[in-house]
């Protein structure tokens, strides 16, 4: 009987008990909230598990949408949805978490703007930007939290900050390999400029 038990305590202890990141798309179909499920296709956002966030053909409806709460995602991929796709932070002090997967535009036929969002970096990543594309993120407020290494490929548009009190904060390095950055976190902006270590390389 010990046998057994060893036995199959031993093939118990080759499964994964936490599954691999799902895909949540969003359809929009029933209203501009992250927080509702009929918004999404697969699994949505829960922040038990972290899922990648992906707009495509099938996202078609309220493509500006909120935050009601924060959120850690593994990364944000935009496809062919109909329209420009918007994020907001919603009330409070909401932020988006975004992880090693980053943000990809590198097929994209829309435009994504993160506005008014706390942003943390979470891991090392890039974000790719195809030809005639533009991501901006931290145009209308927030901070933006770079504490490792952010790599913009693609050609791509890449503006940071805008109208909106922005800071980027972090001892993080943000590294510009191709396409055009538009940097707003300039004196004279409305964005508020850098603190701490952060460094901008190109």
């Amino acid at each position: 009987m010990k046998t057994r038990f060893k036995l199959l305590f031993a093939a118990l202890g080759t499964i994964s008990f936490f599954p691999s990141a799902m895909a949540a798309t969003w359809t929009g179909a029933s209203s501009g909230s992250w927080a509702t499920s009929g918004n999404w296709t697969g699994t949505a956002p829960d922040n038990i598990t972290p899922q990648s966030i992906v707009f495509d053909a099938t996202s078609t409806a309220n493509l500006t949408q909120t935050l009601n709460a924060s959120y850690t995602v593994t990364g944000i991929t935009v496809g062919s949805p109909t329209g420009a796709v918007t994020v907001n932070n919603g009330t409070g002090t909401n932020a988006l978490t975004i992880g090693a997967s980053g943000i990809d535009l590198s097929a994209a036929t829309q435009n994504l703007t993160v506005s008014g969002s706390n942003v943390t970096i979470g891991a090392e990543q890039n974000w790719n930007v195809q030809t005639g594309r533009t991501l901006n993120v931290g145009s209308s407020g927030g901070t933006i939290t770079l504490s490792n290494k952010l790599t913009k490929t693609g050609t791509g548009t890449f503006t940071l900050g805008g109208a909106g009190a922005t800071t980027l904060t972090g001892a993080g390095v943000l590294e510009i390999n191709g396409g055009t950055f538009t940097n707003n976190m300039q004196a004279g902006s409305g964005s508020t400029g850098r603190s701490g270590a952060t460094t901008l390389t190109s």
